[in-house]
């Protein structure tokens, strides 16, 4: 058994991270954008759709790059450098050299929370981005995706499923 402790905690750190994401993992069907004043996905929810996986591990290589695909997301004006990922990109790398990225990612996280009606704090938004900013990237991309689902349809649909529209046929 001591071996056991030693290969998962000391040898392969990141194993009891890794069990933790995948076991805190939620399937959704029919997902919907909250109206009461929180996040449609949870913080720790880094596979979850409809960003899934693919832009946690992007966040997780390349914070700057995630970080700039989320701000071209955003409507222009609701935060600095917001729909322009070259220039969000490069904003955050030059203040991500000086360790000081989250900074600018807690003014986007607030922009998010205020546009949407989201509740919270900037310490809050603060502590997520400076201490998982994988995880505050994927939430706030999910979010901003879900968002603009919703907005487009009024509801949202399952992950994966496909939408029938009716189209007029000329004879």
């Amino acid at each position: 058994a001591a071996t056991l402790i030693y290969h998962i905690f000391i040898k392969y750190p990141f194993i009891p991270f890794a069990f933790h994401i995948f076991s805190s993992l939620k399937i959704r069907s029919n997902m919907q954008a909250p109206g009461n004043g929180e996040w449609s996905t949870e913080f720790c929810d880094c596979c979850a759709e409809p960003a899934g996986a693919g832009t946690f591990c992007y966040a997780l290589c390349c914070a700057s790059c995630a970080y700039g695909s989320l701000l071209e997301m955003m409507p222009l004006g609701s935060t600095a450098c917001a729909g322009n990922c070259y220039g969000a990109c490069c904003l955050h790398a030059l203040l991500s050299y000086f360790h000081v990225g989250c900074c600018v990612h807690t003014n986007a996280r607030g922009a998010i929370r205020a546009q949407h009606g989201i509740q919270g704090g900037s310490v809050t938004d603060c502590l997520l981005t400076c201490v998982c900013e994988p995880c505050a990237t994927s939430q706030e991309t999910r979010e901003v995706m879900i968002r603009k689902k919703v907005d487009q349809s009024g509801v949202m649909s399952a992950p994966g499923a496909v939408q029938m529209q009716h189209v007029p046929v000329q004879l």
